[in-house]
């Protein structure tokens, strides 16, 4: 199974640590919690990701994408 990143939105600052334990429940391997915005940010298997957005609490889920330039060619 493939992992993607994710940005998870929490507007709730009463229930934050709740809703992240929550998500960490059902897979989310946290990075970072950044409480005075309500995001947290982690990784979680692609397959998941219904499961992460119907946890209480979570307002969105965004999958961080990847940009490259491709190499040039002579």
């Amino acid at each position: 199974m493939s992992e993607v990143q994710v940005s998870v939105s929490i507007p709730d600052s009463d229930r934050f640590e709740s809703t992240v334990q929550a998500a960490s429940a059902i897979g989310l391997k946290v990075q970072d919690k950044l409480d005075i915005l309500g995001v947290a940010t982690g990784s979680i298997s692609r397959s998941a990701l219904g499961k992460l957005r119907d946890v209480p609490g979570v307002d969105s889920v965004e999958v961080q994408r990847e940009v490259g330039i491709p190499a040039r060619v002579r």
